[in-house]
This record gives C-alpha cells, sequence and structure tokens, in this order.
C-alpha cells in the first residue's frame, strides 16, 4: 500500500514545486513592471529622425538626441533647447541659458535627480520632467503617438521645415590660414585653432592666448594666466558648465558664440564678403 502511495505523493510534490515556479515567476514580471517587457523596434529612418515602434506608441525621435532608452531615459537627462536645459548648479543651467541667448527670467529651475533642470515657461506641458521620452510631443525633438501614418506625416512637415544645413567646404590655405566657407559666410581660420566644428563650436571651448584661458578648476585658470606673465586684473572668470573661463573685456561678449559668427584676429576672421575675408589672409602675410 505505501509502496502504491509513494508515486502519487511525488507527483503532488513536483505539481507544487511547479506551481510555486510559475508564481514566483509571474510576481518578478509584475514587479518589472510592462514597461521594462515592452519591446522597442526601428520601423524607419529620415536624415533627422528615426522612427521606432515602442509597445503600442510609435516615436519619431530626433537623432540628435542620440541613444534613447525608452525604458530608463526621461525628460531632465539631457539639454533640449530652448525648452530645457540640465546643469550640476542652479548657475550652470543659468549660464547655460545665457549662452543660448534666452532669457533666464521665462524658465523654472527644479532640482530634480540629483541635478538642476531649468523648463521654459513657454511649453504647455508643465509635467514634463520624469516622463518618458515615449510619452512626450516635443517638436522638433520628438513626436509621439498611436497612429504611424500620423507620426510620419509630422515627421515629413518637419523635415521640410527645418533648416538646411550649411555646406562647409575649403576653398584655399595661404601661410597660416585656411579660407573656410561655411554657408554665406567666409572664415580665415588660423592653422593653430585646430580641428573646428562650426556647426557645434564655440568660443570658450578652447584656449586662445592672451584672449582666453580655460580651466577645470579657478586655480588652474589663474596659474595658466601666470605663467603667460598675464595680468590678473585684466581678466574676468567664471564657471560656465564644469570649467572655468578666463576672458578680457574686449572677447567677454563672444563666449558661447559659433566661431563661424565671431571676428578674434589672429586666430579668425569671418564675413559674409569673401573679399574681405581674403583681404585680411594677406595683410597677415
Amino acid at each position: 500500500m505505501t509502496a502504491l502511495k509513494l508515486p502519487f505523493i511525488i507527483i503532488i510534490i513536483v505539481i507544487i514545486i511547479a506551481i510555486f515556479f510559475f508564481i514566483s515567476r509571474k510576481k518578478n514580471t509584475t514587479a518589472q513592471g510592462p514597461e521594462e517587457n515592452t519591446q522597442t523596434q526601428l520601423i524607419s529612418t529620415y536624415n533627422h529622425f528615426n522612427i521606432v515602434k515602442h509597445g503600442d506608441r510609435f516615436v519619431a525621435a530626433n537623432k540628435s538626441l542620440g541613444k534613447l532608452d525608452f525604458v530608463n531615459d526621461h525628460v531632465g537627462d539631457r539639454d533640449l533647447p530652448p525648452y530645457v536645459f540640465v546643469g550640476k548648479t542652479d548657475e550652470d543651467t543659468t549660464s547655460k541659458i545665457e549662452n543660448a541667448n534666452q532669457d533666464p527670467d521665462v524658465y523654472t529651475v527644479t532640482e530634480f535627480c540629483g541635478h538642476y533642470v531649468a523648463v521654459s515657461d513657454t511649453l504647455s506641458e508643465k509635467e514634463l520632467l520624469g516622463k518618458s521620452y515615449s510619452e512626450i510631443n516635443l517638436p522638433p525633438y520628438i513626436f509621439s503617438g498611436n497612429n504611424e501614418q500620423q507620426i510620419t506625416e509630422l515627421v515629413e512637415k518637419t523635415e521640410k521645415e527645418m533648416p538646411k544645413e550649411p555646406v562647409i567646404k575649403l576653398v584655399s590655405t595661404k601661410g597660416n590660414y585656411n579660407l573656410i566657407q561655411c554657408g554665406d559666410t567666409y572664415i580665415a581660420v588660423e592653422h593653430a585653432m585646430g580641428k573646428i566644428d562650426f556647426l557645434k563650436d564655440t568660443v570658450g571651448d578652447r584656449d586662445l592666448s592672451p584672449f582666453i584661458f580655460i580651466g577645470k578648476t579657478r586655480d588652474e585658470v589663474v596659474e595658466k594666466l601666470k605663467s603667460a606673465g598675464l595680468d590678473l586684473d585684466d581678466y574676468s572668470i567664471n564657471e560656465t558648465g564644469n570649467k572655468y573661463i578666463a576672458a578680457t573685456e574686449k572677447v567677454e561678449d563672444l563666449i558661447g558664440k559659433k566661431y563661424s559668427e565671431v571676428k578674434l584676429t589672429p586666430y579668425i576672421y569671418s564675413s559674409t564678403d569673401k573679399d574681405d575675408v581674403q583681404e585680411f589672409i594677406d595683410d597677415s602675410e
């Protein structure tokens, strides 16, 4: 009799273990949340946008956002000028706003996830911080919705309205200068400047002695000025982002401007008049 009961008992034990395993797995899945199990699939790509399907939603993400994790990434983790600016301090975000030629008074600065986020008061969607990028519409960065055709049409319309990036090409080289054409602007660039991205790089991203000196700390900038035998009283030193910038009064207003927009001799000279720039290069010989 006992021998007959043994297989039955084993079967009961196996069934109990299977039920326990099923319940545990279900609990783990629930704990992860439905969002973590949502699949993301690339649907199509355009010049400036990728269209992806995330769960039941379609999202058009501007490529300038870089790689997005629609589960873990959220609004407030990166700059979205002129709507959102992120910094380590309140002063950092304010500096970014000013460098973008925006009015700090129209932004609300909030401490969020260990850093400071300035959100423009012009946004109709005030509760933006912390939302997944798959949940928002913030042209020209992101479009989201449940209708693929609608999202595609928005992308195509936005692509047509977006300004075309200027063509950049080397026109000639003479002496210590390259003559560069950037759209309708001509730029004389001294070789000592090194490589420049005229669409992104701005004054204040590198040392330009004796006008600008960059350092990770204030002491580092001061040491650079002393080593160059320069008078500290001729410079203002300000913290911008994660660095300090010492600048003379002559160039203070140029900080943050693109190199294609400034005249800062002998390093760079820009103008819409090609002959004017060529004359500058000739006179520098």
